[in-house]
């Protein structure tokens, strides 16, 4: 029926049907296909490229990895509508939100010399490690000192070579469920096994007054350690992000030679931990302060308290990450600021890292912006061994391309330096 027809019409009401239906099929139908013709082609063929710099050591290795990594050279695509770091941040916690479950990770925990509990969050490629690591979990085995690590250990393929383990320092908050992604990437297309390693009170509330917000050495040494009993011929290989990667390139730089990672990929880390703090945008500073104290603070405010009641207060009044690096080591077992940051702090000792490292940071980076971060290029000065990879956007550890930010580039990244050390 017409507009006209319907207007000829007998009943009114019918009429204002008929014209409705009549201009929605006529009108409304084709503009719309229009707006999502045209939209679909923004989001395909408008994608943004971005030139990656990149910074490589004088170490012919090093070189020769560069040069057979194409994620390291090939132009950064991030998607048109996620092209700044707030906007991949929010993609980041959409994804962590609709992932929050741990399917297809084992949970271990395992206690440390000092009697407090830390957890690793195991991930295997599909086949007889993942069935026997379910296995375990499905009897509630969990809980049991070492049952998951030995499961995984006794369903490994004898006659084929042993996959490598990415052993994964997240965030300040991160948890297993927010690399989800990453681990099943890691897992099912590329093969490894993947281990999430979970500081002091981050998967587990503490039951001593001892945390920071990096990581311990001594208690990553003590994993390392109790991993290679279990997995003598598997190759370790270092993920950090943003908090994690101070302390992964802390150990790596302590270790040197005596490493038992051959290699590590840092991502959007600060360098150097007490500088970075300084210069942090004013929004991230405000955010994360905020989750420091609740994630840390609250969940753990009766133990903190026995500890050092006063201390606890200076902590809460923090307005900054700084302010509350001031007060830290009050619970981390230092006598000052400044030995806290002497402990913990990576720029110290990076220049005596002895094992391939690619570090990644975006200038649009919202906690160490790239007007801080990319000054430390000169790492590869000094480092031999030393890969500097700079990217004009990208966020805070999410580096996501392609039209619908199906992929990040830091997982190609990760994927592709692996390989190439396994294969020599």
């Amino acid at each position: 029926m017409t507009v006209g027809m319907a207007i000829r019409g007998v009943s009114p009401l019918c009429d204002i049907g008929d014209i409705a239906a009549a201009w929605t099929l006529e009108v409304l139908i084709p503009r719309l296909c229009l707006a999502i013709l045209f939209l679909s082609a923004s989001l395909l063929k408008l994608t943004l490229r971005y030139p990656i710099r990149v910074y490589v050591g004088s170490h012919p290795v090093m070189r020769n990895i560069v040069r057979r990594c194409p994620s390291f050279q090939k132009d950064y695509r991030p998607p048109s509508w996620a092209c700044g770091a707030w906007a991949q941040a929010i993609v980041y916690l959409y994804r962590s939100w609709r992932n929050n479950h741990l399917r297809g990770f084992a949970r271990e925990v395992l206690q440390l010399p000092d009697g407090e509990s830390v957890s690793l969050f195991w991930m295997a490629p599909p086949g007889p490690m993942r069935e026997a690591m379910m296995q375990c979990k499905e009897d509630g085995r969990e809980e049991e000192m070492g049952a998951t690590i030995q499961a995984l250990a006794s369903s490994m393929p004898p006659d084929d070579p042993p996959p490598p383990i990415v052993i994964i320092c997240h965030g300040v908050f991160q948890t297993a469920a927010d690399l989800y992604e990453f681990c099943t990437f890691l897992t099912e297309t590329c093969g490894y096994i993947a281990c999430v390693f979970n500081r002091r009170g981050n998967d587990m509330p503490l039951s001593r007054a001892r945390f920071n917000t990096v990581g311990d050495q001594c208690d990553f040494r003590f994993i390392l350690s109790r991993m290679r009993d279990f997995f003598p011929n598997n190759c370790f290989y270092g993920v950090g992000i943003s908090a994690g990667s101070s302390l992964l390139a802390r150990y790596l730089g302590d270790a040197g030679e005596e490493s038992e990672v051959e290699g590590g990929v840092l991502i959007s880390g600060g360098y150097d931990m007490e500088l970075s703090l300084q210069h942090m945008t004013p929004l991230a500073d405000l955010v994360v302060t905020t989750h420091a104290k609740s994630f840390f603070l609250e969940r753990n405010e009766e133990t903190l308290k026995r500890e050092d009641g006063p201390g606890l207060q200076r902590l809460k009044r923090s307005r900054s990450m700084q302010e509350f690096h001031e007060h830290l080591h009050i619970f981390d077992g230092k006598a000052s600021r400044e030995e806290y940051f002497q402990t913990h702090n990576p720029a110290l000792v990076l220049d005596k890292i002895a094992r391939p490292v690619v570090y990644i940071n975006a200038y649009d980076d919202m906690c160490f912006p790239g007007h801080f971060t990319f000054q430390f290029k000169k790492l590869v000065e000094e480092c031999q061994l030393a890969t500097v990879l700079h990217v004009e956007k990208g966020g805070h550890g999410t580096f996501y391309e392609n039209w619908d930010a199906g992929s990040s580039r830091a997982f190609q990244c990760v994927r592709e330096f692996v390989d190439c050390l396994q294969k020599g």
